[in-house]
């Protein structure tokens, strides 16, 4: 990231692995008048100007809840 501040780009989007280590590094860009983006995990305290998320497990559900139903039925069913 130290770079692409080095470089004055407009935006940065990035998905965090950890929150805390990347703190300063995005307050250095938004201090440099750089917008951060992070998505799909955050670092809240950053100061980011934006966080995008996800919620993984709604489209499973469609998909396992059949299966499931159908695992459950044939375990219950004599051999």
């Amino acid at each position: 990231m130290e770079d692409l501040i080095a470089k004055k780009v407009d935006g940065i989007a990035i998905s965090v692995n950890e929150p805390k280590s990347v703190e300063g590094v995005i307050k250095q860009a938004m201090a440099a008048g750089i917008k951060v983006l992070t998505f799909d995990s955050d670092s809240a305290k950053s100061g980011r100007s934006m966080y995008i998320g996800t919620i993984n497990e709604r489209p499973v559900r469609p998909w396992v809840n059949p299966w499931a139903r159908l695992w459950a039925a044939k375990a219950k069913s004599p051999s």
